[in-house]
């Protein structure tokens, strides 16, 4: 029997109240909770993923990378 693929690490980010609700509206427009959307936009900006990026509720690669540096560093 092979053995399910664990979730067994975590990852935390701090952001302000405003952008919480951005995330937060993002998730809920892709029907997901803000976990589980918040996974699938990192795993698939890691992979290359563009169509799924866009598919759920995420700016389009370019401009995500954009965000992602400008918020990285501030």
């Amino acid at each position: 029997m092979v053995k399910p693929n664990l979730r067994t690490k975590s990852i935390g980010t701090k952001v302000s109240e405003e952008e919480f609700a951005r995330l937060e509206q993002a998730a809920q427009k892709a029907s997901k909770t803000l976990g589980e959307w918040c996974r699938e936009v990192m795993l698939a900006s890691t992979n290359g993923q563009r169509e799924k990026l866009n598919g759920i509720g995420a700016k389009p690669m370019r401009s995500w990378r954009r965000w992602w540096r400008f918020e990285r560093f501030c």
